[in-house]
């Protein structure tokens, strides 16, 4: 009895053996795991992007105040100058190949709608400002207040219901079409809205 019991166990080792070689054969089959979800999915809506003369609102950061802000319209120029000035003042001109687009913005205190005697707000400034278009992002140029295009957009505090309109220049190539280009504003807390834009005059302007 010992010895058939001896040879069984032999014969087990045996078929052991052989299940073990035949393994590595079956482990070049490729598996992918796939982890459990721990809970549901959630997808992120699509940024609304909003159309020239579309309000932007929100709170000043003390929410004290409201304030609204919105791109109101483009145009394209080759040439300004710094306003006032005189026969020696330089004429900024836009390089070959190149024109400069103009983003008229508007930022509005709406009111006071808080409990305390905060009725100052303040605008965003330039640099908040980025023009987006086929993969690249372009930053406003740094001009004077007053050009002879008009005045220029730029960081400043507004009274209640008073507002500011002004440009941000932005150096683009001849080719730029407006109607693809997005321009957006980094507000931090308040939001990142973005305008469509949209070239609504005929012609570059020259001065």
């Amino acid at each position: 009895a010992f010895k058939d019991l001896a040879t069984a166990s032999e014969g087990l080792e045996e078929a052991t053996r052989q299940a073990a070689e035949i393994q590595p054969a079956s482990a070049g089959i490729s598996t992918m795991s796939v982890a459990a979800s721990t809970g549901p999915v959630v997808v992120a809506q699509p940024e609304k992007v909003l159309s020239l003369m579309e309000r932007h609102t929100y709170d000043d950061p003390d929410g004290e105040n409201m304030v609204s802000l919105l791109a109101e319209s483009t145009k394209t120029a080759t040439t300004y100058r710094e306003v006032p000035g005189n026969q020696s003042t330089p004429t900024v001109e836009a390089g070959e190949g190149r024109m400069f687009l103009l983003v008229a913005v508007k930022s509005t205190n709406l009111g006071h709608k808080g409990d305390s005697d905060l009725y100052i707000i303040e605008s965003p400034g330039r640099d908040a400002f980025v023009l987006e278009y086929g993969g690249t992002t372009f930053a406003p140029l740094d001009v004077p207040a007053f050009t002879t295009l008009g005045e220029s957009f730029d960081r400043k505090p507004l009274e209640r219901y008073e507002s500011l309109k002004g440009y941000l220049y932005f150096d683009v190539p001849e080719t730029f079409e407006v109607s693809e280009a997005t321009l957006r504003a980094d507000l931090g807390y308040a939001g990142t809205p973005a305008w469509r834009l949209k070239d609504i005059s005929s012609d570059a302007e020259a001065v």
